[in-house]
């Protein structure tokens, strides 16, 4: 076969499954145990129609190198994982061999083979793609044919004969129609979603240059003999531009997770420092907000991506200044069988219980009729501690 034509053959044919080792794998054992159970199905067949010990033999002689096949199609798979095409033809055509041969020497009493005929495949193009959908709905209108041919039972009832043609035909269709939907669909989320994180990355990048320069502008007015409220007043801009500056960071990790790219850099930290920080980032809206914000002192060291770590706290701390004004808001810790539950609490009018599954859910809001709602208690990390 010339290179090019192969080339053609081979592309059509190319998966657009995001597992298929794991998907053939999957049909290369299910094949194994159904090709024993048909051997068995045969013989008991044959055996209660009284058949002669030749076809018997026959059929032991059939299904065993069927099953000696299917075997094969196994091992070659755990041994040489990936995406085959002349395995996948292999199999293809040792399918519809076998289930065309018991419908073909089985008579009427197997016509249910039929069954399994059409799961084979709609199965090639739920696994493998629309283009092996093709194929397999052609290898099945061939076998059906062949079994008309051979078997008399097929020949003396041509309407049995149209009516699993069309079956063949028509189901396979619908399942080739959704299955472009379902592709289509996906092709249109995964291109939006790469959009979403490159305009995420930029926005990021292109935001935090002003908070720069506005923190060269504090720096120097820091310099400028300012008396120590005016001082006092610099220092938490100055602390709030870093905060703000975090969040920007916060957005580009979130196209950069999209995306696979970001590896959290674990080290010791002491939990008291954390909460330390957090309290002196939000001192002033806590001032605003009419918050009494505390932590509990603790000695704590736990192994965590420090940064990571204090964007969910400062979300949490956020939400609960906003949400639960006028009322003390503490951050403090427990261990709990090895770990440390690092925990936020205030009193605010707390979260209804539909809403709880959907805590954790990116960018949910509740939002209620009378009253905005916030975290009673909230869990923000679970880490090891000493």
């Amino acid at each position: 076969m010339p290179g090019g034509l192969r080339t053609k053959l081979a592309d059509l044919f190319v998966t657009r499954n995001d597992r298929p080792t794991d998907a053939e794998r999957a049909q290369a054992t299910f094949r194994l145990g159904a090709a024993t159970l048909f051997t068995v199905g045969m013989l008991s067949v044959f055996s209660s129609r009284g058949d002669t010990a030749f076809s018997t033999t026959q059929t032991i002689l059939s299904f065993s190198s069927y099953i000696l096949v299917s075997a094969l199609i196994l091992f070659w798979i755990l041994k040489r994982p990936g995406e085959n095409l002349l395995r996948r033809a292999i199999s293809m055509v040792s399918d519809y061999i076998a289930v065309g041969g018991i419908m073909t020497f089985g008579g009427a009493a197997l016509l249910p083979a039929y069954a399994p005929l059409l799961w084979v495949t709609v199965g090639y193009g739920l696994r493998f793609g629309s283009r092996y959908l093709i194929a397999s709905t052609c290898m099945a209108l061939l076998s059906i044919l062949v079994t008309a041919y051979f078997n008399p039972f097929w020949r003396e009832n041509p309407y049995v004969t149209i009516t699993l043609i069309l079956t063949t035909v028509l189901v396979p269709a619908y399942a080739y129609s959704l299955l472009e939907r379902v592709y289509t669909a996906f092709n249109a989320a995964r291109e939006a979603n790469v959009a979403k994180s490159r305009f995420l990355a930029q926005a990021s990048h292109d935001l935090r240059q002003p908070i720069h320069a506005i923190s060269l502008f504090t720096a120097c007015l820091k310099d400028t003999g300012l008396d120590r409220e005016q001082r006092q007043m610099v220092e938490n801009v100055d602390r709030s531009l870093q905060s703000v500056s975090r969040l920007f960071r916060s957005l580009l990790d979130i196209s950069t997770l999209d995306s696979g790219k970001v590896t959290p850099f674990f080290e010791p930290v002491a939990v008291k420092d954390l909460f330390e920080d957090i309290v002196r980032q939000n001192s002033e809206a806590a001032q605003w907000a009419g918050v009494d914000l505390r932590s509990v002192p603790t000695r704590a060291y736990v192994i965590i991506d420090a940064t990571l770590m204090t964007t969910v706290l400062q979300n949490v701390v956020s939400n609960a200044l906003k949400y639960a004004p006028d009322s003390p808001v503490l951050i403090g810790c427990r261990r709990r069988n090895g770990q440390l539950a690092i925990e936020v609490h205030d009193r605010g009018n707390g979260i209804a219980a539909h809403h709880l599954p959907k805590v954790f859910d990116e960018f949910y809001q509740v939002r209620e009729r009378a009253t905005a709602m916030s975290t009673a208690s909230v869990s923000a990390c679970r880490s090891s501690g000493d």
